[in-house]
């Protein structure tokens, strides 16, 4: 818990993001390969697909791996059971990208998904966790022009604008 809320201080102001070009293909790439330990531990196939071109944003790497790796981490322990998988997709949205974290579990029911973007809650009561990772995801998309959010009852996504460069 003390780590979530280490986490989630750091993440708060804006000064403490070191912005800089940099491809969303390599930031997903990372987190999965950080989840990895735990998939296979919980028997889960972790899937990651982005397309061929650069994904340019400006943004802060470690807080959006951060920020990656709560979504990623989330899918088995609270959607995928063993033998499900977690599928990880980096895809054009708007003027922008999109990296959507989409478990085989059932999806949320509307009235448990209200809310969860805010530190404590949880979409299961009693379920593992301290319910800090989708407000660190909140609060890393925000500090970074971004937005985050939930789709379809069991795909969370987190979307920044592309960098004037890319």
């Amino acid at each position: 818990m003390s780590e979530g809320f280490v986490q989630l201080a750091r993440a708060q102001p804006a000064q403490a993001y070191r912005l800089e070009t940099l491809d969303l293909r390599d930031v997903l790439v990372e987190a999965v390969d950080a989840c990895w330990p735990l998939a296979q531990a919980r028997a889960v196939a972790l899937d990651g697909a982005a397309p061929a071109q650069e994904c340019l944003v400006s943004g802060d790497r470690s807080m959006l791996i951060r920020a990656l790796v709560n979504l990623i981490d989330n899918a088995p322990k609270h959607g995928s059971s063993s033998g499900g998988r977690v599928q990880c997709e980096l895809v054009a949205a708007g003027a922008g990208w999109r990296i959507e974290v989409a478990d085989a579990g059932a999806p949320l029911m509307p009235d448990l998904a209200a809310g969860l973007f805010t530190a404590f809650r949880r979409g299961v009561t009693g379920a593992p966790g301290t319910g800090l990772g989708l407000a660190f995801l909140q609060t890393v998309a925000r500090h970074q022009a971004g937005w985050r959010g939930l789709a379809q009852g069991n795909a969370f996504f987190i979307e920044l604008p592309a960098d004037a460069a890319g």
